[in-house]
């Protein structure tokens, strides 16, 4: 037998607690945390390997976060071109799980026999947090950014067999990342995962004004939560046969939560007050593609994902008086390309074993499926607002839900004893 396992944690934590600063031109806080490792679990061969069972598994988790905490009353500065309370959190990880024929030529197919299963499994776990906790500031200055807060996930994610002619009992490819069915979308509980950018303003303030400010040109409270990572479960440039199922299969899920907590109290010329975006993208996929032939009782592909992007601000209270302000920008955005199928030259043959007995109800089905669900979510909790101003636009909330969902067989001669399913399923569970 063959077993390649592979297990790791990459975690970078940035913890930035108070400070009080006068200056001219100053980054007062500033907590930058980031991710950035790979995890790799391969089995290669250039020849032919007769073996049992061949076993894969690789198991990893990529945290960055990023906490900028004023706990004991912020930031008193006055000056001119201040940036304040910055927190930044990047996770750039990428894994590598599989089976491969010969890596320096690649696409020449090498041959395995196993007369046992072949399973390929990754198990991802990637965040990107930053946050800026109940900050208070008091200033009187020219060019102030108040609060802002940054969370970008790139991860990627590539789970494989490719440029092989395998014969096994069974054939499983499996690539998770951010596991659909118990990742939380709350980024305060302990099972989010995904991009969250949180600006909590004036939680412990009873007035509720979290800034206080005199001042020309203001950006108060940026948050940014992107998730775009890429995770494909997939099977390319090869001959499979297999005594029982060959199935490929991704579990995904890309969730941007963007929060802006607080209010603010504001006299100035021009200033945008809130900023949230909240991007919920990714590529997922369990693909079979370049495929010379395929024999099995049973083939399926398939893809489950969940996509969310939640941009909120929850503003106390907004007073100002302005001569132009563009006030509160609340966008949220989901647009993953995702994909299941199978395609490639030859023949796909399923349900008849090598002796062409006759097979039961169960088997003899060709599957490919993918079942999603989305949503882009911007919203303003609460407003209030007091001004006395030129030019004013006070709200604007933007959700666009986009993206491609794709099931598809193409170019082989597909023959099964059962059925053959091709089905796209979008939001049913909504």
């Amino acid at each position: 037998d063959v077993t390649v396992y592979g297990s790791g944690e990459s975690t970078a934590k940035a913890k930035v607690n108070n400070a009080d600063v006068g200056a001219v031109s100053v980054g007062v806080m500033v907590g930058v945390a980031v991710a950035a490792g790979q995890f790799d679990a391969q089995f290669a061969t250039s020849g032919t390997v007769n073996v049992g069972s061949i076993d894969i598994d690789n198991i990893y988790s990529s945290i960055a976060n990023a906490d900028v905490d004023p706990a004991t009353g912020g930031v008193q500065i006055s000056g001119g071109n201040v940036e304040v309370n910055t927190a930044v959190a990047v996770n750039t990880t990428r894994a590598n799980t599989g089976i491969l024929g010969d890596p320096e030529n690649k696409g020449t197919v090498a041959k395995i026999n196993a007369t046992g299963t072949v399973d390929v499994e990754a198990t991802g776990k990637v965040l990107a947090n930053a946050k800026v906790n109940t900050p208070f500031l008091a200033v009187n200055i020219a060019s102030l950014v108040a609060n802002q807060v940054i969370a970008v996930a790139k991860a990627e994610q590539n789970t494989t067999i490719e440029d092989v002619d395998l014969t096994a009992l069974s054939v499983n490819v499996r690539s998770v990342l951010n596991n659909k069915d118990t990742t939380s979308q709350d980024p305060d509980d302990d099972g989010f995962l995904g991009a969250s950018a949180v600006v909590a303003t004036g939680a412990k303030w009873t007035d509720g004004n979290s800034v206080s400010v005199n001042l020309l040109n203001l950006n108060s409270n940026v948050a940014v939560a992107d998730f775009d990572a890429t995770n494909m479960a997939s099977i390319d440039n090869a001959i499979l046969s297999a005594g029982d199922s060959i199935t490929v299969e991704n579990n995904s899920s890309s969730y941007a939560v963007g929060n802006v907590i607080g209010g603010s109290g504001l006299n100035f010329y021009s200033a945008v007050v809130t900023v949230v975006n909240a991007d919920a993208n990714g590529t997922f996929g369990s693909t079979i593609t370049n495929s010379k032939g395929i024999k099995a009782k049973n083939l399926t592909t398939r893809t489950g994902y969940k996509a969310h992007a939640n941009a909120t601000s929850a503003s106390n209270g907004v007073r100002a008086s302005v001569a132009n302000v563009s006030t509160n920008q609340s966008y949220a955005f989901v647009a993953p390309p995702v994909s299941s199928g199978v395609s490639g030259t030859g023949t796909v043959d399923v349900g008849s074993d090598e002796e062409g007995d006759s097979q039961t109800s169960s088997n003899g089905n060709i599957t490919i499926q993918v079942d999603g669900t989305a949503t882009a979510k911007a919203q303003f909790l609460k407003p209030l607002l007091e001004l006395n101003g030129l030019s004013l636009a006070i709200n604007v909330a933007k959700a666009e839900l986009q993206g491609t969902q794709t099931a598809f067989a193409n170019g082989m001669e597909f023959n099964a004893s059962g059925d053959m399913t091709v089905q796209s399923n979008f939001n049913e569970s909504i």
